[in-house]
């Protein structure tokens, strides 16, 4: 949070949005353009985005590993805000990344090694950017995580 403060230039310590955040349901099934998260980016130049399968019904803990697993492919850079998003199937999340692709944009895919959950070769997630908010269609109607 205080990463956010620093970069909408609210040196104070105020957050204008803390009453909306408070509201923010922990569940949504809004997509980030239609989130409160979004007000945040609009302040911020560019964000890495990982964006995780969730037809595989991976456990979390599975599902975080294979999102860091995207990020450190991708070469996370120091200080650029994470968005973690949703998709519904490998379709989607290929999708995402053909689009990324086409525009020039960093990305990285993970493919499970199949020991424990998926088949071997699955791809499971994906990292993203960073990338400036709104350049990417497919990536702004993702849902949140």
């Amino acid at each position: 949070m205080e990463l956010l403060r620093r970069a909408s230039g609210l040196a104070d310590g105020s957050d204008p949005l803390a009453n909306q955040w408070a509201a923010f349901p922990r569940r949504s099934r809004k997509t980030l353009a239609d989130s409160e998260t979004f007000v945040y980016l609009n302040r911020m130049e560019k964000a890495v985005y990982v964006v995780i399968r969730r037809d595989l019904k991976m456990r979390r803990g599975k599902e975080i590993a294979q999102g860091v697993h995207a990020v450190s492919k991708l070469g996370y850079v120091e200080g650029a805000p994470l968005v973690v998003l949703q998709v519904a199937d490998g379709i989607a999340l290929s999708g995402l990344l053909t689009e990324a692709s086409q525009a020039g944009v960093p990305h990285a895919a993970t493919r499970d090694a199949g020991r424990t959950e998926v088949a071997p070769g699955t791809m499971t997630a994906a990292a993203i950017g960073p990338v400036e908010k709104g350049r990417l269609a497919k990536l702004s109607a993702a849902e949140l995580y």
